[in-house]
């Protein structure tokens, strides 16, 4: 039987999907409507898995349960699937949907790892972020990200792509969960990392930022080195995290730390307007 709910990395159980299977019980697609996008981004939006499927039935179900998302104006569909599933990918495409991105799983052996570079040295130094830094790190997180699927899609506006992100950045701190800072001495915010257990084992990676200002200076690395020895220190034994193949510069950060890749998904949308 397949799982009626899935949890969002990086959010709390608040963030669940709720699926339901289409057209009814045992069909070939599971959909839920993502509620805290609708409300980011300003119309309806749900996601739909597809990867327990057969084909044929899949082809057959998918624009039936798309035909009922456009009396919900403008309406998103989101699909991610194992980017090896091509025939099902296809079905995708023949019903409208168009790429978005790849997505990379990645994870790294902390028990291995060394710290890569000095904070202090380099005039920084990293501490836990607080209700009192949300202005800066929300910021940080609406300016910080563009090639991400949302921002991507010329069907969604760059602000509403911005809004979600320092959405995720506030959720974080009103929720209590780890926000390393990195900062200069003078206390001018360079980035931020956010973190969640997983288990007593493993550690997500869920989000991370440099303000602009200090992109291509070197600060991403310094900010990923610190947030994986304070991981380290916190007795985790592996971090995990997602990387967009859309940004290259963060997938060749990640793989040069030492992380490899255990899995890709292709994301594909579907739009429909006014």
């Amino acid at each position: 039987m397949r799982r009626a709910t899935h949890s969002v990395i990086g959010h709390s159980m608040a963030y669940v999907l709720k699926y339901r299977d289409f057209p009814d019980a045992g069909g070939p697609l599971r959909v839920a409507e993502v509620p805290w996008d609708r409300e980011l981004l300003g119309h309806s939006v749900h996601d739909v898995d597809i990867s327990g499927g057969r084909e044929a039935d899949v082809q057959r179900e998918l624009p039936n349960w798309l035909n009922t998302l456009k009396g919900k104006l403008p309406c998103l569909a989101v699909a991610k699937i194992d980017t090896a599933a091509v025939t099902l990918i296809r079905v995708l495409t023949r019903c409208g949907f168009y790429y978005v991105e790849t997505q990379l799983s990645l994870s790294l052996d902390l028990a291995e790892t060394k710290p890569g570079v000095s904070w202090e040295t380099a005039g920084t130094r990293m501490r836990l972020g607080d209700a009192a830094d949300a202005a800066a790190l929300t910021q940080i997180a609406t300016h910080g990200f563009v090639a991400d699927r949302l921002h991507l899609d010329p069907n969604i506006a760059d602000e509403a792509a911005n809004r979600r992100y320092g959405a995720w950045v506030n959720n974080a701190i009103a929720e209590q969960e780890p926000l390393l800072i990195v900062e200069e001495n003078n206390g001018t915010i360079i980035g931020f990392s956010h973190f969640r257990e997983i288990d007593r084992q493993r550690v997500g990676m869920s989000l991370g930022a440099v303000a602009p200002a200090y992109q291509g200076t070197g600060a991403g690395w310094m900010l990923l080195d610190a947030t994986l020895m304070e991981c380290r220190r916190r007795g985790y034994a592996a971090a995990t995290t997602k990387a967009s193949l859309n940004n290259r510069q963060s997938v060749n950060l990640l793989l040069s730390r030492g992380f490899v890749i255990s899995h890709a998904s292709t994301t594909l949308h579907w739009f429909h307007g006014d």
